[in-house]
């Protein structure tokens, strides 16, 4: 009996020993996990040491290319066109051409009528005449039979001489006439645009006045 109640106080005193050791370690772990909370979940040294040599074991990704082609305007049909196409293709330089409508420049032209027709129109520009002004009469396009009393690069002349003209009786209108030529574009796709330097297409128009080019990204 007496080694019995040996036996079980014993037993007690281990299972008590057990739990008491258990709880320890449970506190600790979550004192531990407090820690690290509450300090952002700093890493270790040893971690921080495998985080930077996985870092500098990445390769970094290379930036991709943006592809870039060459615009090139200015050019005139027939003449500056011909010249810098021949020599694209002699550097195996492969272009495109568009050919667009260009305004070339713009004049004023100070007139008087339309007349019903162009009999009218030779009776009233011998009155002018007389009146010691120099016309002459329109016979075709949009200002048909019309007398013309002079043409000037700037609407502020333009309209000086209409007005001198009001004062000889002489009721006249000033039109805006807006001239346009035929003008190439030629473009250069990306693989023949990465062939050539800028200073090597600078060059080859530099002779051709308004001619000039721009690189531009890709569609």
């Amino acid at each position: 009996m007496k080694w019995i109640l040996i036996a079980l106080v014993s037993l007690n005193l281990a299972l008590f020993g057990f739990q008491y050791w258990s709880s320890t370690q449970e506190d600790g772990g979550t004192e531990e996990t407090l820690s690290a909370t509450l300090n952002n979940l700093e890493l270790t040294a040893s971690q921080q040491a495998r985080f930077e040599q996985v870092g500098k074991s990445t390769p970094k990704k290379e930036p991709e290319k943006v592809l870039q082609c060459i615009r090139i305007t200015g050019l005139k049909e027939g003449d500056s066109y011909s010249v810098v196409e021949s020599r694209l293709a002699a550097l195996e330089v492969s272009s495109e051409k568009r050919v667009v409508k260009q305004l070339s420049n713009t004049d004023y032209q100070v007139l008087l009528g339309p007349f019903v027709s162009q009999e009218e129109a030779r009776t009233k520009l011998e009155e002018v005449k007389a009146s010691g002004v120099e016309s002459y009469v329109i016979t075709s396009g949009q200002h048909a039979n019309s007398l013309s009393l002079g043409v000037f690069s700037s609407l502020e002349n333009a309209n000086r001489r209409r007005d001198e003209l009001f004062t000889m009786d002489i009721s006249a209108t000033v039109y805006e006439n807006k001239r346009y030529i035929d003008a190439a574009i030629l473009e250069i796709d990306a693989q023949s645009a990465a062939l050539i330097s800028d200073e090597s297409i600078s060059g080859m128009l530099s002779e051709f006045d308004g001619a000039k080019f721009i690189r531009f990204n890709c569609n």
